[in-house]
């Protein structure tokens, strides 16, 4: 019989990048022309890609996962400004027209990248015991003998659609799951 050993947890280290690195970049280079960057500061990603088909703005990442607004329109908000609305679930559990912004679809874009890179070092540990996931951190149940700089350097692996990006994992032993 396989002896259990306390939970391990790992983090991805696409956080620490994009809070460190991400906010020097020059807003004109960030996310929309990443081959407009200088060397050492942001390795040049596909480039996103924007569509509108069957009344769906789709925002296409790096990696070819889409993420997709239903309905959007251009308007003005309540302050007089531009910007995109879109039907979704609003706070009262309800489809409404919701308001967006710039900032707001950079976020999501920086969010879908990052579960993106999550998915990949979990299949790059499809072989151990992967418990649960918070934000951007695995909880693995491994055997005695499994290290943690081993399972970090696996979660390290930058995937093909993400090359020259550096990412970074941690992780340490507990007993039970608990935050850092």
């Amino acid at each position: 019989m396989r002896q259990r050993r306390p939970g391990v947890k790992l983090r991805d280290g696409l956080f620490r990048f994009t809070e460190t690195r991400g906010r020097s970049l020059p807003e004109e280079t960030f996310p929309f022309d990443p081959q407009g960057s200088t060397p050492g500061e942001l390795p040049a990603l596909p480039a996103l890609s924007f569509s509108c088909r069957s009344g769906m703005l789709f925002i296409t990442l790096p990696s070819g996962r889409s993420l997709s607004y239903v309905k959007p329109r251009l308007g003005e908000n309540r302050f007089g400004g531009e910007s995109v609305t879109y039907l979704g679930v609003g706070t009262g559990r309800k489809w409404e027209r919701i308001e967006s912004y710039g900032p707001k679809f950079v976020e999501n874009i920086v969010q879908g990248i990052s579960r993106d890179l999550l998915c990949s070092a979990m299949r790059n540990l499809r072989d151990c015991d992967i418990v649960a996931h918070v934000h951007d951190e695995l909880i693995i149940d491994a055997p005695p003998e499994m290290r943690v700089e081993d399972i970090s350097a696996r979660m390290s692996k930058t995937p093909a659609w993400a090359e020259g990006l550096l990412l970074r994992a941690d992780g340490y032993e507990c007993e039970f799951y608990q935050k850092s």
